[in-house]
């Protein structure tokens, strides 16, 4: 159940929203393309801008109060919004059950590896599984990472070490240019590419 009903011509409108949404086109056997029809689109980005704005004529057609419509679309909104929270949620649950599965299946393969070393086994060779210790390639391992950069830079191996680049402090610099503003500092002065904004947005409650 969604967490606002819409009815009537809004609920089958918005339905179709979702159609033309995540529509994507078929193809010929060229590979090219197609409409329903069986006709080649030229531009598959302006033939569904197209049906958007087909989507947007219609509506604009069933509702003539413009609160009206506009309500009707931030219940929509919500909706999707209610929609996503729950798909996020889910994705949290998937991925601690994932996390869980792994871990069990990692300490039974462990103990499944010491178990065939005790006796001296390297196969096991059934039609269910095929189970084998191998050595893997060589790996590097690091024993000392500060004293390993420390040996690189000093002996001209800095090829060897990778640098990450530089962040920028938002906040910091944003606190830098409301005080340049407050105190009135000259433009020489001044934070050099960077400035403020402040966007307009919709808010839906």
């Amino acid at each position: 159940m969604k967490l606002y009903e819409l009815t009537g011509d809004f609920a089958e409108l918005f339905e179709r929203f979702d159609e033309i949404d995540s529509w994507e086109p078929d193809t010929d056997e060229d590979g090219s393309p197609i409409d329903d029809n069986g006709n080649v689109i030229e531009n598959v980005t302006a033939y569904k801008e197209a049906m958007l704005q087909a989507w947007f004529n219609t509506l604009e057609g069933i509702e003539e109060l413009f609160e009206d419509k506009a309500v009707n679309i931030a219940m929509y909104i919500k909706n999707l919004r209610s929609d996503a929270e729950q798909l996020k949620a889910e994705k949290l649950r998937l991925e601690k059950r994932q996390s869980s599965k792994n871990k069990a299946a990692d300490r039974l393969e462990e103990y499944l590896f010491n178990s065939m070393q005790a006796i001296g086994r390297t196969v096991i060779d059934r039609p269910q599984a095929l189970i084998k210790i191998k050595q893997n390639p060589e790996s590097t391992i690091i024993e000392n990472e500060l004293a390993f950069i420390d040996w690189a830079e000093s002996t001209n191996h800095d090829s060897l070490l990778k640098y990450n680049q530089p962040s920028i402090k938002l906040n910091d610099v944003k606190a830098l240019i409301r005080k340049e503003d407050k105190e009135n500092v000259s433009s020489e002065q001044r934070v050099r590419f960077a400035h403020l904004e402040r966007k307009t947005v919709l808010k839906i409650k």
